[in-house]
């Protein structure tokens, strides 16, 4: 008999287990920067009628605050619970607060009346691009950098248009951010973010040496040329003019 409850004991905490990762396996994901407040609603009707009470629950069994119509119990000093909505704000969000939340109903019918899978994260940490470029040319090598993270990539530039070629993958070892280095109306940008922030530098006009060494060998063979067509035309003026002057001497005589 006693072997009997025994197994009964251990298949009902079975199933309450099975009911749980169910009921928050299709929560809904919420993502808030460390510090700030997470808020947390439910958007069905809810009545607290006599022998039934409700309750916002933390990875399926710390109760965070629980409400039978009188005065709320908060199991967290930092929640606070609306009687009037029955939303969760818990204040000061840690990365420890990350985890399934759901709202249950229990009376007549046991319901999960919300499911959310909250994710606390840090925010990102500034960037640092360097553009370093070979001597008299425009193959660049970029390099992004982070607090934890950094990415390296190639980026050539032929006739004011620049291309990025290769480079490895980011190391990113922050869980939930995503580098990325990338070319943008003449711009090399490097993009550090996760969901709840984001970090950004560029760099531009970053192969003038090219750029400006067009105009100068233009000018460098324009020179030349004009000095080459104007030399005939002075000579010519030159000889017109003494021409005229000695016609006029002769006349004088």
């Amino acid at each position: 008999m006693q072997l009997l409850t025994f197994e009964r004991l251990a298949l009902n905490l079975t199933l309450s287990i099975l009911t749980y990762r169910v009921a928050v396996s299709t929560g809904t994901p919420v993502f808030v920067k460390t510090g700030e407040d997470l808020f947390l609603d439910v958007k069905k009707n809810v009545t607290i009628t006599k022998g039934s009470d409700f309750a916002w629950k933390f990875n399926g069994h710390r109760n965070v605050v629980k409400y039978n119509g009188g005065q709320p119990y908060h199991f967290d000093e930092r929640a606070v619970f609306s009687v009037q909505t029955f939303s969760l704000l818990l204040k000061n969000a840690q990365k420890n607060d990350s985890g399934d939340y759901f709202a249950y109903y229990s009376g007549d019918k046991d319901n999960v009346l919300a499911k959310y899978q909250v994710t606390v994260q840090d925010p990102v940490s500034a960037v640092e691009l360097t553009v370093e470029s070979e001597t008299d040319s425009c193959n660049l090598s970029v390099t992004c950098r982070t607090q934890d993270s950094h990415i390296n990539v190639t980026v050539r530039c032929v006739d004011r248009t620049c291309i990025q070629e290769g480079g490895g993958p980011p190391n990113v070892t922050t869980t939930g951010a995503s580098l990325h280095i990338y070319l943008q109306n003449g711009k090399i940008i490097c993009n550090y973010s996760n969901q709840v922030s984001w970090e950004r530098n560029y760099k531009k006009d970053f192969c003038l040496q090219n750029v400006d060494s067009e105009p100068g060998t233009k000018t460098t063979i324009i020179g030349p040329v004009i000095a080459c067509i104007s030399l005939p035309i002075i000579c010519i003026v030159v000889y017109l003019i003494r021409k005229t002057r000695n016609r006029k001497s002769n006349c004088a005589f």
